[in-house]
């Protein structure tokens, strides 16, 4: 698994998430974060986009160096740079891939690989499926939080996103031309989102 040595948080500084948001796989040390709200600090910007509790900003701020991510060496969107990346290997189990129970926060990126760090190798018009189950949320008003669903192509993370909010999600993500792929989450709830279990199936056309 690999791990951001620093982020750049563009709303909200995470105080109760390890290493100040991101992705962590569930442990016993951290599983009692699950379904937990989070409290941080604001940023707050005027009508002009100018920023106005510089100070707030000074102590959440990092930067963010995207280039340190084997998997992407270019962002088709720049406007919209994750917070943090995370790469997770997922075991084949017959057909399918199995998504481990894993939590992150807002605007953190997950990236699936197979067991060797490798994508998958798709041809156009090939989809990769996932299925998710969430846990449950403590917030009696949220049922399952919003996920984003991304493709890695040929290094490049791609602008297009599928978001989809619910404790059950299913996704279809499909090939444009042919290359490497690999699939992505990205956290678009401000509270935690948990995975429960997931599945990823390549179905080749």
């Amino acid at each position: 698994m690999i791990l951001s040595a620093s982020s750049i948080v563009f709303a909200v500084k995470y105080l109760q998430f390890p290493n100040d948001g991101g992705t962590q796989l569930v442990t016993e040390e951290n599983r009692e974060l699950i379904g937990e709200s989070i409290q941080g600090t604001a940023l707050v910007y005027d009508s002009e986009g100018n920023l106005i509790n510089k100070e707030d900003a000074e102590s959440v701020s990092g930067l963010y160096d995207w280039e340190n991510c084997p998997m992407i060496q270019q962002i088709e969107d720049e406007t919209a740079i994750p917070s943090t990346f995370t790469v997770i290997p997922v075991k084949k189990r017959g057909t399918q891939y199995q998504i481990p129970e894993v939590m992150f926060t807002s605007e953190a990126l997950v990236i699936f690989t197979k067991e060797d760090g490798s994508g998958w190798e798709l041809s156009e018009g090939d989809e990769i499926r996932i299925h998710l189950e969430e846990y449950e949320t403590k917030d009696f008003r949220v049922e399952g939080q919003m996920i984003g669903y991304k493709l890695i192509h040929n290094g490049e993370l791609k602008k297009a996103e599928d978001v989809r909010e619910g404790l059950r999600q299913n996704c279809i993500l499909s090939a444009t031309e042919k290359g490497e792929y690999y699939p992505c989450l990205i956290g678009r709830s401000s509270d935690i989102t948990t995975l429960k279990n997931g599945t990823i199936t390549v179905i080749e056309k």
